[in-house]
């Protein structure tokens, strides 16, 4: 049986320091920008502390690193501070790929302008981009990280989704340590889990089902059946075809993918229940619609699908948690 690589004798010390400062598209709320990465429970890799600081571990060719990012300046003027620890020295190359990353986790891809002028005509939008300024979906950069985030969370609560995930990231993500001897592990990659056996899963309690389509995946990114690197440059049915060719993957997790790994401004997730329930909420007087008729609805947005889904959720959200504790 394969077992997880982690030792504590075999995780290496990030003794290596850089600090820089980067601008960020304004507005950008920071706080609200990364408050997904806690609204389900721990997330192990991506953590959030207690001060707001988000801290996830990447492996680069150089070696491990760590980083910490901080947001800073507000909405007229937004910035992050970000730190990085490396088991090598974080030079030029390294701090481009962090600040890339750091640009496209905050949803820097996103150009919030024209989607507030068109969110004027809207009665639902206007509110909700007013209350919600600067707002901006968090992305995924890992195109594994994002598919098997899906998986996990199909048809469960979302924080024992979020439990089980950080499971299987604590026993095979590559991991890295401070000199203070706190770790931290990147989420695994498709070579990390392509040996895994199910029982291994089945014991994190990952559905039989969800363990076949995790494994199936990883060995199908390994065999080259899945070019995940390559599937940004793809139309969205070629990628849908590709996706859903594997076990376990449906309309639903492509969605997701084109709308929190590839930032396409029109993705439209009408499959998820939360924005069926929005799309209800907002502009049916809550009575529930389907899903061709919610993607039918998306047509309305236009170009600007993907942040109007995630104003409409991120705002019933709120509404439905400010109505539960109105009522204790």
């Amino acid at each position: 049986m394969h077992r997880p690589k982690n030792k504590a004798a075999a995780v290496p010390v990030a003794r290596h320091r850089a600090a820089f400062r980067m601008l960020l598209a304004g507005p950008t709320d920071f706080d609200r920008c990364v408050h997904r990465y806690r609204a389900f429970g721990t997330d192990e890799a991506n953590r959030l502390d207690e001060a707001g600081v988000l801290q996830f571990a990447r492996v680069f060719p150089e070696g491990r690193f760590l980083v910490r990012v901080a947001g800073t300046g507000g909405l007229a003027a937004p910035a992050a501070r970000v730190t990085i620890l490396g088991t090598s020295e974080p030079g030029p190359a390294i701090r481009r790929r962090v600040r890339d990353e750091v640009r496209w986790r905050l949803g820097g891809a996103f150009d919030l302008r024209p989607f507030y002028r068109r969110a004027r005509r809207d009665p639902v939008l206007a509110q909700l981009v007013r209350r919600f300024r600067g707002y901006r979906p968090p992305l995924v950069t890992d195109p594994f990280e994002s598919l098997v985030t899906s998986i996990s969370a199909q048809q469960i609560n979302l924080a024992f989704a979020a439990t089980t995930r950080s499971r299987l990231v604590r026993a095979y993500g590559p991991a890295v340590q401070t000199p203070q001897g706190e770790r931290f592990h990147a989420f695994p990659r498709p070579e990390d889990l392509a040996r895994v056996r199910e029982p291994r899963l089945r014991a994190m309690q990952f559905s039989g089902t969800k363990t076949r389509a995790i494994l199936g995946l990883a060995r199908a990114a390994g065999r080259g059946e899945v070019p995940l690197d390559d599937l940004s440059g793809w139309d969205d049915a070629r990628i849908q075809e590709c996706l859903t060719a594997q076990f376990g993957i449906g309309r639903w997790t492509v969605d997701w993918f084109l709308s929190r790994a590839l930032g396409r401004p029109d993705a439209w997730p009408a499959g998820d229940l939360g924005v069926r329930k929005a799309v209800s909420w907002y502009y049916f007087k809550r009575n529930d619609q389907s899903e061709d008729r919610v993607r039918e609805f998306g047509e309305r947005f236009g170009e600007h699908r993907n942040l109007a889904a995630h104003y409409l959720l991120v705002g019933w959200a709120t509404e439905r948690r400010e109505a539960r504790a109105a009522m204790k």
